[in-house]
């Protein structure tokens, strides 16, 4: 059952992929409002908009807004914070790994070019707390978050919580099946994932590339990022045996048919998420982690 406190905010926007191919995409951001007006992430640049529209229907204003919080550094995530933080005066919180990219997005924009990053930023942003694996936020009555340490899709990536009420935010972490490959770090991925699997009692899980989903089906969504990680791993493994070490470009073409993903797949960021699993230590860990869980501790 969806929590009364919690407003799941969904913003659309697009990816110039070519001059003539924009592909459509959705994020969530969400209003935490207890006694401190809570925004988990902020969508792209443009995204206020859409906010302030959210928050008005429960009487509030971007005005009203005391933290952000931020699961990761990624422009879909980070886009509108500086205007928001703005209008808002609101405290910036996030994990320390991704404060470089917080406060500095033109240099996350030549480090990790995604078309059309620079109409996805309004700008950088300075961040007021560095969050660490284990804090306890008071965010107000009934609403005290565990911070997770989620690393994978990126180093610095957090989860948020609530232990009293099964409620878990996850930002960017479970993999969708049937979506881009999008990470750093597989090994590091795969744990995360195991971990939030074993959280116990899972009352509804608030991601940002799905829709809130609650009960089982919460449960059964990190079931299914799991099995699909572990897809996309044998279909590199696949690839990578039967061409020999093909070129980077070579591999994600084959791996985007044998995964049947969109031509728009073929792009840097697959590939070196696709590469991350050719890595020697991930190679034997992915199995290593994955393997015992989906033999004997996936209950989808």
């Amino acid at each position: 059952m969806k929590a009364r406190n919690i407003h799941p905010v969904r913003i659309a926007f697009g990816i110039p992929v070519s001059p003539d191919n924009t592909v459509e995409r959705f994020v969530y951001a969400y209003a935490l409002d207890s006694d401190r007006l809570c925004l988990i992430d902020t969508g792209v640049a443009g995204a206020e908009k859409t906010i302030s529209t959210a928050l008005q229907k429960i009487g509030k204003n971007l005005s009203d807004i005391d933290i952000i919080i931020l699961t990761h550094s990624h422009p879909d995530h980070i886009g509108s914070a500086c205007l928001i933080q703005r209008q808002s005066g609101a405290q910036v919180w996030a994990h320390r790994n991704e404060q470089v990219w917080i406060e500095n997005t033109d240099r996350q924009g030549r480090e990790r070019p995604v078309p059309g990053f620079a109409k996805l930023v309004s700008g950088s942003v300075t961040l007021n707390r560095q969050l660490s694996d284990g804090d306890l936020l008071s965010l107000g009555k009934d609403s005290n978050f565990r911070v997770l340490h989620t690393p994978g899709h990126s180093s610095g990536s957090i989860s948020l919580l609530s232990e009293e009420n099964g409620v878990l935010f996850c930002g960017d972490v479970i993999p969708q099946p049937g979506g881009m490959p999008i990470y750093e770090d597989v090994s590091a991925l795969a744990n995360s994932l195991v971990r939030l699997a074993e959280i116990e009692n899972l009352t509804a899980l608030y991601s940002s590339w799905a829709d809130p989903l609650y009960g089982q089906s919460a449960v059964d969504a990190i079931c299914a990022g799991i099995r699909y990680l572990k897809t996309i791993h044998t279909v590199v493994m696949k690839v990578n045996s039967e061409l020999n070490n093909p070129d980077p470009m070579e591999l994600c073409k084959r791996c985007v048919r044998m995964l049947e993903l969109p031509l728009f797949a073929v792009n840097p960021l697959v590939v070196r998420s696709l590469l991350a699993h050719k890595d020697a230590s991930a190679q034997n860990s992915v199995d290593f982690i994955l393997t015992p869980f989906l033999t004997g501790g996936d209950n989808a």
